[in-house]
């Protein structure tokens, strides 16, 4: 049955592109063996071969080979064939990556930040540890404080020496205990310098993927002012708290806010420019008296007040005439 289907669609292919076998002649009424064919039966019963050879190759059309690739999915060989199915598993592909390396850096910043949480938990847990033994070393140096020592040496010379090498013993411990504390200190400020770094350089990224025009260094530090300027004209963020701002995300919030102050700002000069613009005349448009007169009207009105201001009383009345002959000529 299988081999049936295949022939047949293959014969259906055939007689689609014009390869298919001619089909038998239908049996016609008998004719006489002596009877002879005329010259147009001849020809219609044996066509021109030309004719069939250009109609057979008319037919037949160059296949178009898809284009295929190859991949590897879970260790196992993968062939993707079409144009369509190719686009749509780059754009699959490209997507996942722009999600992974944003995961990434996420998860590059949470590690930075837990890092820097551990270490400040054990450093206030070492550091509470080597306070309290500072304060039990230190009220053990005060008890020494209330000895006549005068006294101590006159009556007990050997008692003296003791007492003395015990506070001398408990000094250097004392101090041995600020140096262990210093030491770990400085320990701390380190891992904090590089958790600070680790975190700075996921942010950096963050923001250099998310605002990529900032690669351009000469606009990234324009910018940088900017929204400095705008954090403290407008928000009230002193220098020390400027310079403490690393989150990306925050970042890109002022410089939103930035651009849209600066285009707030444009817009109104550009109205103002529009208010201040005499009107359009169009070529072989008849004139405005109308608007010929307001213009004259608004710039008298101008020279009136400068006048005024620069305190030229002449030079009002002369503009205040102008105004007045014009309005009742």
């Amino acid at each position: 049955m299988a081999e049936m289907d295949q022939d047949a669609v293959a014969g259906t292919l055939e007689g689609i592109f014009g390869n298919a076998p001619a089909a038998p002649p239908k049996p016609g009424p008998a004719r006489a063996e002596a009877e002879p064919m005329t010259e147009d039966e001849e020809a219609i019963a044996e066509p021109d071969a030309d004719v069939s050879e250009v109609e057979d190759g008319a037919d037949t059309a160059p296949a178009i080979a898809e284009p295929e690739i190859e991949i590897e999915v879970n260790g196992q060989r993968e062939v993707v064939r079409g144009a369509d199915k190719i686009r749509e598993l780059a754009q699959k592909g490209a997507h996942y990556s722009r999600g992974t390396e944003e995961v990434a850096r996420v998860r590059e910043s949470l590690q930075a930040q837990a890092a820097a949480q551990q270490d400040m938990a054990h450093f206030q847990q070492a550091a509470m540890g080597d306070i309290a033994a500072l304060a039990a070393i230190s009220q053990q140096l005060a008890q020494f404080d209330n000895v006549d020592w005068q006294k101590v040496i006159d009556t007990d010379f050997v008692t003296a020496m003791k007492y003395q090498e015990q506070r001398d013993s408990l000094r250097d411990q004392r101090q041995a205990k600020i140096n262990e504390l210093t030491a770990k200190h400085q320990q701390f400020q380190q891992s904090q310098a590089q958790a600070a770094q680790q975190l700075l350089a996921s942010e950096s990224a963050a923001l250099l993927a998310k605002l990529p025009e900032w690669r351009n260094s000469d606009k990234a530090t324009a910018e940088r002012r900017a929204i400095a300027t705008g954090l403290n004209e407008y928000y009230g963020y002193q220098a020390a708290e400027i310079a403490q701002l690393m989150d990306h995300r925050a970042l890109l919030v002022a410089r939103d806010a930035m651009k849209w102050r600066e285009l707030q700002r444009g817009k109104g000069s550009k109205d103002k420019q529009l208010r201040d613009a005499p009107p359009v005349v169009r070529p072989g448009a008849a004139p405005n008296p109308q608007a010929n007169e307001r213009s004259t009207f608004v710039k008298q009105v101008q020279e009136f007040r400068k006048a005024g201001k620069a305190g030229n009383h002449r030079a009002q009345e002369q503009s205040l005439e102008k105004m007045l002959s014009r309005t009742f000529k």
